[in-house]
């Protein structure tokens, strides 16, 4: 039976996933803990999605359906939030899959640690068959972040959490606003607006989520997740921490991008960094391209934008031994 004050709700939007929905609904009914409630927003689907939530719901009343004309993501999610009664709200998707463990490690990490705002658990992208290098490239690196000194190094990067393995405290996601639309990814927008009140992040290091990724997927089709919009979302949150002129590390094809955005949203950019000595000396868009060791670097914050695997932790090392301090006098965004 449904607790009059589960400790979980899990927070579900869904469009048309008739074919997958009760994959993911039962892997909740597999759930070690049972102190939880799930709410189901179906945003307008034109499909069997909200009869299928429907019997999960007369057959267990820890589920609930709650429906809307198709309004999209974010206002599904904050429809489904005003709904939840836990102190812990937890995300995931109707097309993914929980381990049985994945809400009792997460809860218990959180109240092991009240200086964790947000738990979160490695994933397992999923059909294997299908992914891309790029994808398990960035498996790889989303689950090496498991402490929030790890994340936090990582924030502007890429999102470090997967947005469906997420559980948070509900007073953390109640004073920043709740999700916002501002065209750019409304997850990753959320993160960095808790990562720039001082919430800290941390994973539990299992792989206790499996994540779905097709052609249709969200993150895939809309125009909130292109890369252009990754970028003004990374610069949004940077601005207030960067005041004045800024060096950007990185004049290939990433940082040519990021330089492009950097400039229409009017950053003072005064230096670019490469180490190709065909470029160093060269100028692009009227900016010098310098080598990394140029003394007028010391007096700039340094924005690196180099995508080539293995090169963060190289360069990142490098800055230690000049004295930079992460976070202060230089952000990753690449």
């Amino acid at each position: 039976m449904a607790s009059p004050s589960p400790r979980v709700s899990i927070l579900l939007p869904v469009r048309n996933e008739a074919l997958r929905l009760a994959r993911a609904l039962r892997s909740l009914q597999r759930q070690t803990i049972t102190d939880w409630e799930c709410i189901i927003v179906d945003d307008g689907s034109d499909d069997d999605t909200a009869d299928m939530a429907t019997r999960f719901a007369r057959d267990d009343p820890r589920f609930h359906l709650c429906k809307q004309a198709p309004s999209g993501l974010v206002a599904a999610l904050n429809h489904g939030f005003a709904h939840c009664r836990a102190p812990f709200v937890a995300r995931m998707d109707g097309d993914d899959v929980s381990h049985p463990a994945r809400l009792a490690e997460q809860l218990a990490l959180l109240d092991a640690r009240p200086d964790i705002g947000a738990a979160s658990c490695q994933v397992r992208l999923f059909p294997r068959r299908d992914l891309r290098v790029g994808l398990l490239r960035y498996e790889r690196w989303l689950n090496g972040l498991v402490e929030p000194h790890e994340i936090a190094a990582d924030m502007f990067v890429e999102c470090p959490v997967a947005h469906p393995t997420v559980m948070m405290r509900r007073q953390v996601l109640e004073d920043c606003g709740g999700y916002q639309d501002h065209g750019w990814p409304e997850d990753y927008d959320l993160f960095l607006r808790l990562h720039t009140r001082g919430v800290r992040f941390a994973k539990v290091p299992r792989p206790l989520f499996c994540w779905c990724d097709r052609p249709e997927r969200y993150q895939r089709t809309s125009p909130n997740c292109t890369f252009e919009a990754f970028i003004r979302c990374k610069l949004h949150y940077l601005r207030p921490r960067v005041d004045g002129a800024v060096a950007v590390r990185g004049a290939g094809p990433t940082g040519l991008q990021v330089l492009r955005q950097m400039r229409a949203l009017a950053w003072d950019v005064h230096l670019l960094v490469d180490v190709h000595r065909g470029r160093i000396g060269q100028r692009i868009d009227g900016i010098p391209v310098v080598a990394p060791h140029d003394h007028r670097l010391r007096a700039l914050p340094l924005l690196v934008v180099v995508g080539v695997e293995g090169a963060r932790d190289q360069i990142r090392a490098e800055l230690r031994t000049e004295g930079r301090v992460e976070g202060r006098d230089h952000w990753f965004l690449a």
